[in-house]
């Protein structure tokens, strides 16, 4: 059985990243599907990764019960309760 995770990273640069050369990290949470915690948290390093982020710490990470996706609010940077459960059924990031 599979859940929605959100995991909280700090990222820094990497060559080729996407962060602009004076920023010197930033603070990202991913939203994914994965069997577990610890798969969560690895499968988030491995994505940032291929992206050219590199995490630096893991702050936070911790699932979301389905029950809950529609009481987040999207205007507090919560992800709309749809594309939860869009990422409960189809995976993804």
């Amino acid at each position: 059985m599979a859940f929605v995770y959100r995991v909280d990273v700090e990222i820094t640069h990497m060559e080729g990243t996407q962060l602009p050369s004076d920023c010197g990290g930033a603070f990202v949470s991913v939203y994914l599907r994965e069997r577990d915690i610890k798969s969560a948290i690895e499968s988030t390093e491995r994505h940032l990764i291929s992206n050219l982020y590199k995490p630096v710490d893991v702050s936070a990470a911790y699932k979301i019960e389905e029950d809950e996706f529609s009481e987040l609010q999207p205007e507090e940077g919560y992800p709309e309760e749809k594309d939860l459960n869009n990422l409960l059924s189809d995976g993804g990031y």
